[in-house]
């Protein structure tokens, strides 16, 4: 057999299907030299005689899901095609290959042709003289190679095309390449992404050619992808959207290397925010079926988080919140069904003891089939799910410790409820100090669950292009601000602006650490993908519908944001006159609270389920502000202005100073007084804030708020006009000293001018 039909029968291997093996490579743990330097490495031989060295260090490497980050940096072979293996095993755990990072003095190989499998991400090579052929797996988002003058075909099976370039230009942007096509290269592409590449720079300017195989995994990449043709595309295929991708460097064998990242695959709080020429890049997966005719998927597979992440440089100009980082959203405005359907839930830290997260399944999950990987060092790891218990909020009174239920394995996660859900235990690896002296190290680390859709009526859902009907229940209480709580979640894999419920009540969600009340008339919020919140469900009401309108890729906005114009969506309507929003804000060193009253005179001084939202507090260092009125803790307390007076009840986590300020002022006409009765002094916060110094604790009667026209209330500003000013009660008697007046309402002449103002 001739070398040049070798040559051939390698390539159809190496380009065809991309063979699995079944059973993973074994690696170990090895040294080698480089540049007179020794290296530790874990290494493998293929059976061709291949040497490959991947990174050793797990500090780096260990990833989220259980499995560590096998970044392969150094190729030693003789052989002219080379097929990097996919599966690996290490010390009992299985991993994949995700990324292929070598330097110049590590690349030892003169093949012609190399393959690189499903499942890679990342591939940077230098200069390769004798390379003539290089396939790219669908999975693809970041390639970088310096082709020589034979180099003659480059396969890249990605729908969308990956980022070509080198590191430094993630400055640029990844739709912006820094590299150009060299001449005489032919670019094969999938046949339903021919489009695409003809359209985007460099590709558009090379010699593309239709790869006849059909696509067996659509990958969602960096950039928005919208499937709208489906010729090319295998029955039965693979459908990916990974979560956010973030710009940064990591260590490896051969010192730091910069590249693109999956956020799940670091350890720490790295993984919040990357950073590369003090630039911070976020590219989340956004994916959006439209497609000519119905696609039937083998599996899908979703990955996504069970907590909400901020920029750390970015923050709301009006209340100093932090932006959240957008994660992977899917939009389907086409029928799309799969056999399979999983979806994956970054957890965050797992360490001694439990951390609970917020969840909503847009399927039904059995409690039992949510799994996690295997830890290396593991002791006494189990997930636990715990379900709101609205009969007893409506009845017990207690903390919320009282409102919470822990499932047993055997039950079923309902579609679209939410959860608290998490891990309970202890991580465990060895830790050796101070000579032969052996200690066990307790650290946190992120985790994943991994989670099944059942084979119920609601597998499918999750594709749903339509409007979704969430059921609420109602459970009778003594105490309207107990009563019918629902805690539900939002039932689409993609950000949902609230303005398209046909709901108007106020929503509490949940930001990690604290509770915040949203109002669909008054605010600009955007539900995550398996967020959930809580609502009180009003009389004559048993649901909630969300349209399919309101789904969107992104957050366009932060917390808190007031509205400033008139309700969209189901919620379009004129603004009312009679309702004046006041946002009040409470800041201590370690963050911030909320608190609103809404002075509406069609409202009652009750608690309105409609209306009304009860204060949910929060547990940390954030101090907590609220209204305190007939008994009850007010997030938001809509009524009408009656007269005028409010306390505000405030938690103060650590002793120190605190800001009471007022975010906005809907009524010029209006001063909003506060007065500090344990210091006796008087602010009105449509002019300024007040700064004032509180011990740990709580308090619900230190601070007063009065409402009044035109500020008239601040009666050391009054200066006479024709003599001085003499102030009478009601009854027509001269209060002698105005300094010490009660509140109410007096009557003010001073020289030819009367006028009323209220204290």
């Amino acid at each position: 057999m001739t070398k040049k039909l070798l040559a051939l029968l390698a390539l159809l291997y190496c380009t065809g299907v991309h063979a699995q093996l079944s059973e993973p490579i074994l690696l170990s743990e090895t040294t080698y030299t480089y540049n007179d330097a020794e290296r530790t490495a874990l290494y493998c031989t293929l059976t061709d005689g291949t040497k490959l060295f991947f990174n050793s260090n797990m500090d780096t490497t260990y990833v989220a899901s259980g499995y560590f980050f096998l970044t392969l940096n150094r190729i030693e072979s003789e052989q002219q095609t080379l097929n990097i293996p996919s599966e690996y095993v290490y010390k009992g755990h299985r991993t994949s290959l995700r990324r292929v990072l070598i330097a110049d003095g590590d690349y030892l190989c003169d093949a012609q042709q190399i393959c690189v499998p499903d499942g890679t991400e990342v591939f940077l090579l230098p200069t390769a003289s004798a390379l003539t052929t290089l396939d790219l797996p669908a999975t693809m988002v970041q390639f970088n190679v310096t082709f020589s003058d034979q180099f003659k075909d480059l396969y890249l099976r990605s729908v969308y095309p990956p980022y070509w370039g080198t590191s430094s230009g993630f400055a640029q942007g990844l739709d912006q390449p820094v590299s150009t096509l060299p001449t005489g290269i032919t670019l094969h592409v999938p046949t339903m992404a021919m489009d695409i590449y003809s359209k985007t720079a460099p590709y558009k300017d090379g010699s593309l050619v239709a790869i006849p195989e059909p696509v067996e995994h659509l990958f969602v990449g960096y950039q928005p992808i919208t499937i709208s043709k489906t010729d090319g595309l295998a029955d039965n295929a693979r459908l990916t959207v990974p979560r956010w991708y973030g710009v940064g460097a990591e260590n490896n064998a051969n010192g730091s290397s910069y590249g693109l990242f999956h956020n799940y695959e670091t350890v720490g709080p790295k993984y919040i925010s990357y950073s590369y020429s003090d630039m911070q890049f976020f590219y989340p997966a956004q994916l959006t079926v439209d497609a000519d005719k119905p696609v039937k998927l083998k599996k899908f597979m979703f990955d996504q988080d069970c907590m909400q992440y901020y920029f750390e440089k970015y923050t709301d100009p009006i209340t100093g919140t932090n932006y959240k980082i957008t994660p992977s959203t899917a939009i389907f405005l086409s029928p799309v069904t799969a056999d399979e359907i999983e979806m994956t839930f970054h957890i965050g830290q797992v360490g001694i003891g439990q951390t609970y997260y917020f969840v909503s399944f847009p399927f039904d999950v059995k409690l039992s089939d949510i799994t996690f990987p295997d830890f290396q060092y593991k002791s006494d790891m189990e997930v636990i799910c715990m379900e709101f218990d609205a009969a007893k909020r409506a009845t017990v009174v207690g903390g919320s410790e009282h409102y919470w239920r822990q499932l047993s394995a055997n039950e079923v996660l309902h579609a679209n409820h939410g959860y608290l859900i998490g891990y309970y235990g202890e991580y465990a690896e060895p830790y050796v100090s101070y000579g032969s002296t052996s200690y066990k190290y307790y650290s946190y680390r992120q985790t994943t669950l991994r989670v099944k859709a059942m084979e119920t009526e609601n597998k499918q859902q999750l594709f749903t292009g339509g409007d979704v009907m969430v059921p609420l229940t109602t459970h009778p209480s003594p105490n309207k601000h107990s009563e019918s709580w629902n805690h539900i979640g939002n039932p689409y894999p993609c950000f949902f602006d609230i303005h398209y419920m046909d709901f108007t009540a106020p929503i509490t969600v949940f930001d990690g650490a604290y509770y915040h009340a949203f109002s669909p008339l008054d605010d600009e919020y955007y539900l995550y993908p398996n967020e959930t919140f809580f609502v009180q469900c009003p009389e004559g009401t048993n649901s909630i519908t969300f349209s399919k309108d309101g789904r969107l890729h992104n957050d366009p906005g932060g917390l808190w944001q007031t509205r400033k114009v008139p309700s969209r969506g189901m919620q379009a309507q004129e603004t009312n006159p009679l309702r004046c929003v006041y946002n009040f804000i409470l800041r201590g060193e370690a963050g911030h609270d909320r608190t609103r009253i809404v002075i509406n005179e069609q409202a009652s001084t009750a608690y309105e389920l409609e209306h009304d939202a009860a204060k949910m507090m929060g547990q940390g260092a954030v101090p907590q502000l609220y209204v305190q009125d007939g008994g009850v803790q007010y997030a938001i307390d809509e009524r009408p202005l009656e007269d005028g007076v409010f306390s505000l009840g405030m938690i103060f986590p650590t002793a120190g100073d605190y800001t009471l300020s007022l975010q906005n002022n809907p009524d010029e006409q209006t001063s909003v007084i506060l007065t500090d009765l344990l210091t006796g002094a008087e602010t009105d916060l449509t002019r300024s804030a007040y700064t004032f110094t509180a011990a740990a604790g709580s308090t619900a009667t230190r601070f007063r708020i009065r409402m009044v026209e035109n500020g008239t209330t601040q009666i050391d500003e009054i200066s006479a006009d024709f003599g001085e000013p003499v102030y009478y009660d009601l009854q027509g008697r001269v209060v002698s000293e105005p300094s010490l007046m009660q509140h109410g309402v007096y009557i003010l002449k001073q020289g030819q001018t009367t006028r009323k103002i209220v204290k």
